[in-house]
């Protein structure tokens, strides 16, 4: 008899790890003047890993090497103007779930296996950004645009069988595609005189990717792509108001080559705003509220979400030092669940959480404890 002779030979394992990693890099950097910055170099690990699975006595064992090449270029255009490029490689070794999974039983339907011959895949990514910020004006623009790209991917594969609807589960390294994201954004933020100073912020945005699994043999291709835009307004007077306000709509588009049944394309709009009001007498009146729509889908119903909190305070002594407040959290008693799709799978959220409930509380502050007044 063994210490493993009371063990269920399926399910039961005991493993050892040994890894052993040795890593060499170089960084260079070169500065031009008081405008140009480069920086280029690369770091390599070498990994010797080692698997001992005590119960079978079964010996797995991989060497590799991980690149990681860096460079950057930051020009410096003027004081307030600044144009910045950078790449990054990185190696991403498979998981020891994806090579050698253990198995479990929690879900029968759902079976993982692994795959030993699996190799490694590599990433690139690109940014270039441009930024301008004047303080004296209180504005800022930017634009910034990034890409990556994920050659020898690793991607599920899947095989289910159609009488008894259970699925085998593993991973493969994908040949002749690229999975690759995206995103663009463009920010500008003024103030604006002939408005009394509001503060205007303005956003555009568009982002998305390409991404690959394996079904039944058959290669699906996951498309999604989204765009949007944003406008906020804020003002505010010291001890007065501060109000802030922004709004903004986005449509999304996701299709899916072998089930086109679970494209899902749909329009939405979110707003959102704070506002505090003081009062005579040290009262505060704050309030914020946000509101989230997104039309209906062939496979998800629309959703219509409005979160709204507000509450009503009072300071005391010289130093507003003590603060009383009541507060009233999800006004309009709304419920937070929600369906959501990425990739051809529906996920539900569901939230068991008290919705709306009234707070009073008190509080002390103790900011300014230790510090002595100036003199005037």
């Amino acid at each position: 008899s063994g210490k493993y002779d009371d063990l269920d030979n399926v399910y039961s394992n005991d493993y050892k790890f040994n890894q052993l990693t040795n890593q060499l890099g170089a960084v260079f950097n070169y500065r031009g003047g008081a405008t140009t910055i480069i920086t280029f170099g690369t770091r390599a690990s070498a990994v010797n890993f080692k698997q001992i699975d005590e119960y079978t006595g079964n010996v797995y064992k991989r060497n590799f090497i991980n690149w990681l090449p860096q460079s950057r270029v930051q020009y410096k255009i003027s004081p307030s103007q600044t144009l910045s490029f950078n790449y990054n490689g990185n190696s991403i070794q498979p998981t020891i779930d994806q090579i050698q999974p253990i198995k479990i039983n929690t879900d029968p339907l759902n079976i993982q296996t692994g795959n030993p011959n699996l190799g490694p895949s590599f990433s690139h990514s690109f940014s270039l950004g441009y930024g301008k910020s004047e303080m004296l004006k209180n504005s800022s623009f930017s634009l910034s645009a990034n890409y990556s790209l994920t050659t020898n991917a690793i991607i599920n594969n899947t095989f289910t069988n159609l009488t008894t609807y259970v699925s085998t589960i593993n991973y493969i390294n994908l040949s002749g595609k690229n999975p690759y994201s995206y995103s663009l954004r463009m920010y500008d933020s003024q103030r604006i005189k002939f408005l009394g100073g509001i503060h205007s912020t303005v956003s555009l945005s568009t982002s998305g990717n390409i991404s690959y699994n394996e079904i039944n043999g058959q290669l699906n291709r996951n498309s999604n792509h989204s765009y949007s835009f944003s406008l906020s307004l804020q003002k505010e007077k010291a001890k007065k108001y501060s109000i802030y306000a922004s709004v903004g709509p986005n449509y999304t588009f996701s299709k899916y080559s072998l089930t086109p049944t679970n494209n899902n394309n749909a329009d939405g709009f979110y707003s959102d705003g704070d506002a505090t009001i003081y009062l005579p007498g040290k009262i505060q009146l704050t309030s914020d509220i946000n509101y989230n729509y997104t039309a209906k889908t062939q496979n998800l119903p629309a959703t219509n979400l409005t979160m709204w909190d507000g509450a009503l305070s009072r300071t005391f002594f010289k130093g507003d030092n003590l603060k009383v407040s009541l507060s009233g959290n999800n006004l309009l008693n709304q419920d937070r669940n929600y369906r959501s799709q990425y990739n051809g799978s529906i996920t539900q959220s569901t939230y068991n959480t008290i919705k709306r409930y009234f707070m009073l509380s008190v509080s002390w502050d103790f900011t300014k404890f230790g510090t002595t007044t100036a003199q005037q």
